[in-house]
C-alpha cells in the first residue's frame, strides 16, 4: 500500500465517494458510507510518503470535516439537501464550527455557533 498508482487510485475513489455520497443530495446511509471511503483513503496515505501522499493526507482531512458538519446537520439547507430530513430549521440557521480533532469514520465533534 502507498505506491504511487494506489495513491493515485484512492484519491480518485475519494473524489468519487464525496461527489456520490456527501455531495448536494445526501442521507445518513451515503454519508456512513462515505466514511468507510475516507478511512480507506487515510490507509493508503499513511502507508505512503513523499508530496501525493501527504496531499491525499490533506484531501481525508478536508474530507473528514465536511463530513463531520454534514452529519451534525441533519437538515436541507440551500443546496445541500438531506433527503432524511428534507426540511430546514431555525435552530441550524448558524455556523458550524467543527472543533478538536476530525478523524475519518468518527462521531461528529462540532459545536453549533451564532
Amino acid at each position: 500500500p502507498g505506491s504511487p498508482e494506489q495513491i493515485a487510485e484512492a484519491r480518485l475513489r475519494l473524489q468519487r465517494a464525496m461527489t456520490t455520497g456527501a455531495g448536494v443530495l445526501r442521507d445518513e446511509a451515503s454519508l456512513a458510507r462515505t466514511a468507510h471511503s475516507i478511512d480507506a483513503a487515510a490507509a493508503v496515505a499513511a502507508a505512503g510518503s513523499g508530496a501525493r501522499s501527504w496531499e491525499l493526507a490533506n484531501l481525508v482531512a478536508v474530507a473528514s470535516a465536511l463530513l463531520a458538519a454534514a452529519r451534525i446537520r441533519v437538515e436541507s439547507r440551500g443546496a445541500h439537501t438531506r433527503e432524511d430530513f428534507p426540511g430546514s430549521t431555525a435552530e441550524l440557521a448558524i455556523r458550524l464550527v467543527i472543533g478538536g480533532e476530525v478523524r475519518p469514520g468518527a462521531a461528529p465533534a462540532g459545536r453549533l455557533s451564532a
